[in-house]
């Protein structure tokens, strides 16, 4: 009875044991990690103050009052891809248990990031190594691809993919194969770049001499757990409408895909002007001692094999030898690319964080045999490559699959995120409170800065109001309009407004929808303005053009009566008579003589565009000579003239993409005379540098007074 008795006990001590060792190793891991996380830390000090920005935003609003299955089930915010984990469960249960703040998200990244360090330790060190292992955790902790990471709360994302996925590989290579489907089923769950990690994981676990169908049969887990991803990615996938970025599939995207981690990983980006400057020396200085006085332990150690952070520890043989851990790394880096072609013409440096762990192995492995000054300096040569990276103060605007340029980096981040913390403290200046229920309308505000995005996201979290809407300014409707209070804001030498709505301001609000090109908006406002004073003349008149362009001519010669001129279509008499004041240098006295003309003839486009002329010249009546121009384009749309006024009269109000289409327009109509006219030419080769992808709109993005908000 007694030896029955003891069984148990002794059972549960070697359980005990286990787990206490279990822990410890952890432990172990845990503070060989820290000199790392700490480096990174250093390099992003001001990461933890980040504000929400963009997509964070957009993923609050989806989970906000609904519970977690609700979340789950609701159609994805952006759609464009299916990331359930990253997306809906992790902002519901961040947002819920932080009252959404925006410093326990960055919280939560860094602590992924501290997971990720770990694991890649953890595993190159069973792989190939510790001192694989620690150069490998140096080459990832200063890299730059961690920036978009710890500064973006989006991009959990790739932290809980890549996180999810070393988990994977480890469990897999333990021998605990039904652990490791689950961890990659929630590393695809939360972004589709890891998809290839049964590839790897194959790779990876090829003992030397060993036929390859022996890992491929270890690894049908991790196969089947993508197989059964991919079915149900492409069943929510089909009920998605199309994204904002669609995919590119093209037979030299690889090339693009495989060409950049190589750039990535050597930090080789360059804009307009050449690569970026070393981001902040002294964080680089102090982060490097950190990371590199780990290297120069671990060599110093004398123990290759031995765990991290334990130098007494036995050693404990590798998996891989040295040349195959490189080749090993190597395939890993490529087979993690692969995944980013589809979306190569709009890539990232941190859209390689999983294949750059792969370049971590071929590293560390490489470099484990070697001396330790040789070490030491490559790591050095390549975190000073991450700060030129990590120092650009520009980024692409373009899409397109060679660009040097990510798209999105650091200063983008800080940039918008200084523009949008700006705009928001101006908006709530000028507005502390709203009404329920409110519309607020923005022009202005420059549409690379994701201030305004969809219906309002941004609003709604400001003013913790979830009964709120916002859009752009063109986006204006009477439907909109219609659903309770409407504001209206504007971004004018860097000042938020708000406009007033009074009979004037409302036709002035329509005249910038109206160069804008946004004529059914135009339309729509000047309906809001005659219902509430239909005896407003000038909207009449406005109106009535507009109602002429879309082909309504009964409505509009109502609508040209009602603000009393006369829908004839001339000859216009008065013509002659304002040439002849022209002569005698009498321009006030022939705009009196148009204008009556007009008012007598509303239907002859040249009376209009004499007047349009005559006023566009004179700075203080630009507003009516731009209304005379459209009146001249509407009655005369096949008038290559009438491009060629509203054209630069939407250059001057800076609405150049508008003012690109307007010129092409009477390229097109005007011949081999349009094609000659100098100044036309010098106008669109302004245009082609100030527009995306331009010189000036490059240089327009290096020292914004936001950047670093």
């Amino acid at each position: 009875m007694e030896r029955r008795a003891a069984q148990p006990r002794t059972h549960d001590a070697r359980r005990a044991e286990r787990t206490a060792a279990g822990a410890r190793a952890v432990l172990r891991v845990l503070a060989a990690c820290l000199p790392f996380v700490a480096a990174t830390f250093i390099l992003h000090l001001g990461s933890l103050h980040a504000p929400f920005y963009g997509d964070d935003l957009a993923f609050l609003d989806q989970v906000r009052g609904r519970s977690l299955p609700a979340a789950l089930l609701s159609p994805d915010p952006l759609g464009n891809y299916f990331r359930p984990v990253s997306r809906q469960l992790h902002f519901w249960l961040l947002g819920h248990a932080s009252g959404e703040s925006p410093l326990v998200f960055h919280l939560a990244s860094w602590g992924l990031w501290a997971v990720v360090v770990a694991l890649l330790l953890d595993l190159l060190r069973r792989l190939a190594g510790a001192r694989a292992a620690v150069v490998g955790a140096a080459f990832l902790a200063l890299h730059y691809a961690a920036d978009v990471p710890l500064l973006w709360a989006s991009d959990s994302q790739d932290l809980l993919a890549v996180a999810g996925v070393l988990a994977a590989l480890r469990l897999h290579l333990a021998g605990r194969r039904g652990w490791a489907a689950l961890a990659l089923a929630l590393a695809l769950l939360s972004k589709e770049t890891v998809a290839l990690a049964p590839a790897i994981a194959v790779v990876l676990d090829r003992r030397a001499d060993e036929p390859w169908r022996a890992p491929l049969r270890r690894a049908w887990p991790l196969g089947l757990t993508v197989v059964a991803w991919l079915a149900l990615w492409l069943a929510v996938a089909a009920g998605l409408p199309a994204g904002r970025e669609p995919m590119v599939f093209e037979p030299a995207v690889p090339l693009a895909a495989l060409a950049h981690l190589a750039q990535v990983a050597l930090g080789i980006e360059w804009g307009a002007h050449g690569p970026g400057r070393p981001w902040q020396p002294a964080a680089l200085v102090a982060a490097l001692a950190l990371a590199l006085g780990a290297v120069w332990q671990a060599w110093g150690s004398g123990r290759s094999a031995s765990a991290p952070g334990a130098p007494h520890a036995p050693a404990r043989a590798p998996l891989l030898a040295r040349d195959r851990a490189v080749r090993a790394g190597l395939a890993w880096a490529a087979l993690g690319a692969l995944p980013v072609s589809g979306a190569v013409h709009y890539w990232s440096a941190y859209v390689y964080l999983f294949a750059l762990a792969g370049v971590a192995l071929a590293l560390g492995a490489w470099l484990s045999s070697r001396s330790r000054a040789l070490a030491l300096g490559v790591l050095a040569a390549l975190a000073f490559g991450s700060a030129l990276g990590r120092g650009l103060d520009e980024y692409a605007q373009e899409f397109q699959s060679w660009t040097p340029l990510s798209h999105i980096n650091r200063y983008s981040l800080a940039r918008g995120m200084g523009h949008n913390t700006h705009y928001l403290e101006m908006l709530l200046a000028a507005r502390p409170r709203v009404p329920e229920r409110s519309t607020l309308f923005f022009a202005g505000i420059p549409k690379a800065v994701p201030f305004q995005q969809g219906n309002g996201p941004l609003v709604r979290w400001a003013y913790r109001d979830s009964t709120l809407r916002s859009y752009y300014l063109t986006q204006f409707s009477l439907e909109k309009a219609r659903r309770g209070p409407v504001l209206f804001f504007a971004l004018v030498n860097d000042a938020l407004t708000e406009l007033p709505q009074t009979p004037d301001g409302l036709r002035r609000i329509a005249l910038a929808l109206l160069l804008d090109d946004a004529p059914t908006s135009a339309r729509d406002l000047l309906e809001l303005e005659l219902e509430r004073a239909d005896d407003d003349l000038e909207s009449h008149y406005w109106r009535a053009l507009l109602e002429w362009r879309d082909g309504r001519r009964e409505t509009a010669i109502a609508e040209l009566r009602r603000a009393g001129i006369v829908p004839d279509a001339g000859p216009t008499p008065e013509i002659g008579a304002a040439r002849a004041s022209l002569a005698q240098r009498d321009s006030a006295q022939a705009i009196q003589i148009l204008a009556r003309g007009a008012n007598l003839h509303g239907l002859d486009p040249a009376v209009h565009a004499l007047l349009a002329d005559l006023l566009l010249a004179q700075p203080e009546a630009l507003d009516p000579g731009a209304i005379e121009a459209l009146a001249a384009r509407v009655l005369a749309p096949e008038d290559a003239a009438g491009w060629r006024r509203w054209g630069k009269r939407q250059f001057t109000g800076g609405r150049y993409d508008q003012a690109r289409l307007s010129l092409e327009r009477y390229l097109e109509l005007g011949g081999s005379a349009a094609r000659a006219d100098a100044e036309v030419r010098a106008l669109m080769a302004y245009l082609e540098r100030i527009l995306p992808g331009g010189d000036l709109a490059r240089a327009g993005l290096r020292g914004d007074v936001h950047a670093d908000r």
